[in-house]
């Protein structure tokens, strides 16, 4: 506004005047001060925060903040996506063998890996996951990490502990941390005869994303029927997928394939999250030339997840493995820009195995 225009309203309506500047004084609900954002050099600005969402950002806000932080030159950035969480899972691995572990550090033990680890679901109870996982979420929200995508072992040995202690959680944290509980078939659907009514019984206790492994099962007939009834299971409860795709050394997988393919069938566009597809890595080039054809037509949204073991590396890699670090490597949770997160330094991560 014009000083002009500020002279004029003063003149004519001095007790206005003097309200409406009061207001502008008090702008936001909180002002971030010495702040250091990412691609801004040791420039610092100021953040304005009112109604949970970031209203203004300028080296100088034109306005006080009910509530002023000082980041004292530290870098503030918009809060973390984790869209790949197996929290049923968290600091258990001292009740498995190590050796759990070192198999899934490798793409050629990676089934391997996974049913050593499944040996704790025995022991599943919702009293102690539910410990588990407050502790990680309490950490994830301590350094900034405020949307998960969280993942609930589904099958006859976990049977319903896990979802039931993430859906606790979700709602304990509601507010300060956004979390999808995935109900997810760790132990395939085909192949696990409880799988289907467990997974039906997890979304009407009201998880919110349908997870799939379908390269875990014993046949690609069996990999496809798994996929449809993710997809089944989705379309009944109005949600999205999340599917762990061919995530072992064998270049023969396409389950990548199989869920795009009824993405596009279902018209699930922007509701579909691939994760892993390590595998994609062993194709052959003229195979990944026509998948990138089929991934291009805005079908599953992708995931790397780099942290559980090696991709085989070639001459080709980063031409095979471009449609993941593309725009379209997004994730489809509904966010939008809430509190910013000065972040100090990293935490030492829970361990877990997962699959």
């Amino acid at each position: 506004m014009h000083t002009l225009a500020l002279d004029q309203i003063y003149s004519k309506y001095p007790r206005q005047y003097s309200s409406l500047r009061s207001e502008m004084a008090q702008a936001f609900d909180i002002a971030i001060r010495r702040a250091r954002l990412r691609g801004h050099g040791d420039r610092l600005a100021e953040i304005g925060i009112r109604d949970g969402r970031i209203k203004a950002i300028a080296e100088r806000l034109d306005g006080k903040g009910a509530t002023e932080i000082d980041a004292c030159g530290n870098l503030v950035t918009e809060s973390f996506v984790n869209p790949h969480l197996h929290l049923c899972k968290v600091w258990t691995l001292p009740m498995m063998e190590e050796e759990a572990l070192k198999a899934y550090q490798s793409m050629d033990r990676a089934m391997a890996g996974i049913e050593l680890a499944s040996k704790i679901k025995e022991k599943y109870a919702e009293s102690w996951i539910v410990e588990n996982a407050r502790r990680a979420v309490a950490l994830a929200a301590l350094y900034g990490n405020l949307h998960i995508r969280a993942f609930a072992d589904i099958d006859s040995k976990a049977r319903l502990e896990g979802v039931k202690a993430l859906i606790r959680i979700r709602e304990e944290f509601r507010g300060i941390v956004d979390i999808q509980v995935v109900a997810f078939a760790q132990d395939g659907i085909v192949r696990e005869p409880s799988a289907t009514e467990l997974m039906h019984q997890a979304m009407g206790l009201g998880a919110d994303v349908v997870g799939g492994i379908p390269w875990i099962e014993f046949t690609s007939a069996d990999a496809a029927a798994h996929v449809r009834s993710c997809f089944d299971l989705a379309q009944e409860f109005n949600k999205d997928v999340s599917m762990l795709l061919d995530d072992a050394s064998d270049p023969d997988l396409r389950t990548l394939e199989m869920m795009a393919v009824e993405t596009i069938r279902r018209g699930y566009h922007g509701r579909a999250l691939a994760h892993h597809c390590r595998a994609m890595s062993l194709y052959p080039m003229p195979y990944v030339q026509r998948l990138a054809r089929l991934l291009a037509a805005e079908v599953p949204h992708g995931h790397v997840d780099p942290g559980v073991g090696e991709i085989p590396v070639s001459r080709n890699c980063s031409r095979r493995m471009s449609w993941s670090a593309s725009a379209r490597m997004t994730f489809p949770m509904r966010i939008t820009p809430t509190a910013a997160t000065t972040c100090w330094k990293s935490p030492s991560s829970p361990r877990t195995c997962c699959g």
